[in-house]
């Protein structure tokens, strides 16, 4: 894996599991939760929602860690709900899902991007197909529809906020607290986009027919990966046109206010207000659908500078 990308491992999910876990000091094990668990697994399958019955998949109402229907589940949803990007995103959207064997993978990819064609997210499983064919022509067009298109949406707020809904229809069962810790812990697992296809499609250095026209709408992709709701699409989009040798000074400072915004933000947990922590950062995932500007406004109720002290340096290792 590279730098970039173990990078943003590490920083994904670090509000999440960092909230989470000093959630559970407070109300303790969620061993209760979990025995809830296939009684939420039935209620979703008998709900009248499609968005419901792809979420289901995702419940496993057993110790198998996804149930033996979930290619069902998801075919179902993407079926009743054509034109719901999000359900389509969750049934199409994995290619390599232990289950995923219907329809086959190109099938699946054309069907995700044709349902959403203005979310670059949306290509990128095509882009990983061509990539693994080493179709240049392919990889090209994929580029080209990608760097068209208006946003790049892995649809992570909206899976989140999906289930912080259905556990809050839980709460008065399993407590405030840990509805909120469920529902933080299942996004904190959602399933982000392979960023890998990009990042070597649009990478000079492995690519014997590098042109203009490519590195033009990698740089055209970068951007928008580097304006996305997700902190992992917005490191990996400025490492992007890092790659590219694209990167503008006003990028480089946008980085560097993200990387100090991830580091101070995350850092803070105060443990004598963390089910009144969570509501806010819930409720600010919920009105901006944006990762960095919730980290933004955490870290200005905790009192935290918004702006780093001059000369500081992500790229500097801790001593």
């Amino acid at each position: 894996m590279s730098k970039p990308l173990l990078l943003a491992a590490r920083i994904s999910g670090l509000l999440l599991a960092g909230l989470a876990a000093a959630a559970v000091a407070d109300t303790g094990e969620i061993a209760a939760a979990r025995e809830h668990e296939a009684s939420l697994a039935a209620e979703l399958r008998a709900s009248a929602e499609p968005r419901d019955w792809a979420l289901a998949a995702d419940v496993s109402g057993s110790d198998n860690a996804f149930p033996a229907d979930r290619a069902d589940l998801l075919a179902k949803a993407a079926a009743a709900a054509p034109d719901d990007a999000f359900v389509q995103w969750l049934a199409l959207s994995n290619l390599k899902a232990p289950d995923a064997a219907r329809p086959d993978p190109a099938d699946r990819a054309r069907r995700l991007a044709q349902s959403d064609p203005g979310n670059a997210a949306a290509w990128m499983p095509s882009l990983g197909l061509a990539v693994e064919a080493r179709d240049a022509a392919r990889i090209d067009a994929t580029l080209g529809r990608m760097a068209a298109a208006a946003r790049f949406d892995e649809h992570f707020a909206d899976y989140l906020v999906a289930w912080l809904d259905i556990y809050a229809r839980r709460a008065d069962r399993i407590g405030e607290s840990e509805a909120l810790v469920q529902a933080m812990g299942r996004a904190a697992a959602f399933s982000l986009p392979a960023y890998k296809p990009a990042m070597d499609a649009c990478d000079p250095a492995k690519h014997d027919d590098d042109t203009d026209a490519r590195r033009d709408a990698c740089e055209r992709l970068g951007r928008l990966m580097s304006a996305g709701d997700v902190i992992v699409t917005q490191v990996l989009g400025h490492a992007l046109l890092r790659k590219l040798d694209r990167a503008t000074a006003d990028d480089e400072e946008r980085e560097r206010l993200l990387r100090w915004l991830t580091k101070s933000a995350g850092a803070i947990v105060d443990e004598e207000r963390v089910l009144d922590d969570m509501r806010r950062t819930m409720a600010d995932w919920r009105e901006t659908g944006n990762e960095a500007e919730v980290f933004r406004r955490r870290l200005l109720r905790m009192g935290g500078e918004l702006t780093p002290p001059p000369g500081w340096d992500w790229r500097e290792k801790k001593r």
